[in-house]
């Protein structure tokens, strides 16, 4: 499994899932392709009406960023150019990057961290803290009352188990990043 390509795949599925504004742009970008290419590798996003999928791929697109790694982060994440080249449909790329930026503040010289692998880690951890802030309020917002409704059921008592161990693998989850975001040598306890 390619990180780069799982991480960009998880970023799109938690913007989607916890953004309205994703969701009806990837109903708009519905049949459009936008390629990224980093470091000789190349992915495809493939729009569908509430879904972007991730494929490995030399296919056409209708629009293409390519750079380093640094680059394509910082392009993504900002307004202006973050360094990346941006080829063909420039108008679907900017509703994309409109859509889906992420909700946490990228450094500006965001090329001297990416090479740092300390900060490389710092960047995941916020947007994986974004992603899972977003997704966790998606949730709360939309399913407090379904899950009030399913819990009071004494016939879905194996759900109530199943959604405690989620919670508990969250709060893991969120554990190990707090871990993650710790100076080194500084180690929580």
């Amino acid at each position: 499994m390619n990180p780069i390509k799982e991480g960009l795949r998880l970023a799109l599925a938690a913007a989607i899932a916890a953004s309205a504004e994703a969701r009806q742009c990837s109903e708009r970008l519905a049949g459009k392709t936008i390629a990224v290419e980093i470091s000789e590798q190349r992915w495809l996003i493939v729009f569908e009406a509430g879904e972007a999928r991730v494929e490995s791929g030399t296919g056409e697109a209708d629009a293409t960023v390519r750079g380093s790694l640094a680059a394509v982060l910082g392009t993504f994440a900002r307004d202006r150019d973050g360094g990346a080249a941006i080829f063909g449909n420039v108008e679907l790329f900017e509703d994309f990057r409109s859509a889906f930026r992420p909700h946490f503040k990228l450094p500006e010289s965001i090329g001297q961290y990416v090479e740092d692998a300390g900060d490389a880690v710092s960047i995941g951890a916020d947007a994986a803290r974004s992603a899972m802030e977003g997704l966790s309020d998606a949730v709360r917002t939309k399913a407090r009352d379904y899950f009030t409704d399913i819990a009071a059921d004494p016939a879905n008592a194996n759900l109530v188990a199943e959604v405690a161990e989620l919670k508990e693998r969250v709060e893991s989850m969120e554990a190990r990043l707090r871990l993650l975001e710790s100076p080194p040598g500084d180690e929580q306890t």
